[in-house]
């Protein structure tokens, strides 16, 4: 997940990412706790590839101020209502496995890759939750115009106007997607810019630029 550099000197700081804890650390803590008692190894690696594949959707919803950097501390419900349906999980053992392996997943590259199985839980689960598999972000998550106010504030892009959209692919044909489009225009700041941030490309004022 890619984004312009921070400014020196903002009100809302993006700390650097937390260290993923190690593996002997990580299972130690799964197996210690009473709520994933249960959990076999297959859900445990469908957790980290999907909440992998939801980083974008994980972290949209998130308040301006959280950083970009580290892996925030809540799921939001569409995201936690899919991975408990598609794994049949319960609720609050979604809360605790993310709370045990955020930190891996925000390591973890963002990626559409997905197995079969995965494809169903998205078609089954996630469409009417408006998740999928593939849904387009700008790459970028701060105002890039270093004179816009939000810039200077180091706040997150949140603004945001999904459209659904067709992707048509080489290996798999056309398949149902989302688009999310990003406007710089954060309530109570005295100047916004309105740049329009796309999956491509920004458009300010009649121009467009591509990344």
């Amino acid at each position: 997940m890619s984004a312009t550099a921070p400014p020196p000197s903002m009100s809302a700081p993006l700390t650097t990412a937390a260290d993923p804890p190690d593996i002997s650390e990580l299972f130690a803590s799964v197996q210690s706790h009473t709520l994933l008692a249960n959990l076999s190894f297959n859900n445990f690696a469908t957790f980290l590839c999907r909440t992998k594949i939801l980083k974008e959707d994980i972290l949209q919803p998130q308040p301006y101020n959280v950083s970009i950097f580290c892996a925030p501390n809540f799921l939001p419900q569409s995201v936690k209502a899919f991975l408990a349906a598609s794994l049949d999980m319960p609720l609050d053992v979604v809360d605790v496995l993310w709370s045990f392996t955020k930190d891996i997943v925000w390591e973890l590259p963002s990626s559409a890759e997905a197995s079969a199985d995965d494809e169903d839980a998205f078609r089954t689960y996630g469409h009417e939750l408006g998740l999928t598999k593939r849904t387009l972000y700008p790459p970028i998550k701060i105002c890039a115009n270093h004179e816009c106010a939000a810039w200077q504030r180091g706040s997150l892009l949140k603004k945001e106007e999904p459209r659904r959209i067709v992707l048509f692919t080489h290996g798999e044909g056309a398949k149902p997607g989302w688009t999310v489009h990003l406007k710089c225009r954060v309530a109570n700041f005295d100047e916004e810019c309105n740049t329009n941030y796309q999956a491509n490309y920004s458009v300010k004022g009649g121009l467009q630029t591509y990344y």
